[in-house]
């Protein structure tokens, strides 16, 4: 098995619910937006940047690795842990998709 076939083998295990963890996929289902947006200390991050960590990075990564163009520091820094803007439901649900897309994309890639 070559490195690619393994990372995307250990992307996939990620989103199984048979390894002993719940898929995170599986542990946005039901939040609110004011859940998701909920940080637990100022420095903390919310739910919500978490999910918008793992979108960017499963977009930009696969993205990159197909021969993309590279991102300055200044647009990962704005891009990675990104707060929610407005915080309400159609804003989160396009913030999960954004995320379930990435299972795709790095399947694919």
């Amino acid at each position: 098995m070559n490195e690619r076939d393994t990372l995307i083998r250990l992307w996939e295990d990620a989103w199984s619910p048979n390894q002993g963890w719940t898929p995170f996929a599986q542990a946005l289902e039901g939040l609110t937006p004011a859940q998701a947006a909920w940080s637990p200390a100022p420095a903390k991050h919310s739910i919500w940047q978490v999910a918008n960590h793992l979108a960017f990075w499963g977009r930009y990564v696969p993205a990159r690795a197909l021969g993309g163009p590279a991102l300055t520091p200044e647009e990962i820094d704005r891009h990675n842990w990104e707060a929610p803007v407005s915080p309400d439901e159609r804003a989160w649900q396009d913030t999960v998709d954004r995320y379930l897309r990435t299972r795709t994309l790095v399947s694919d890639a």
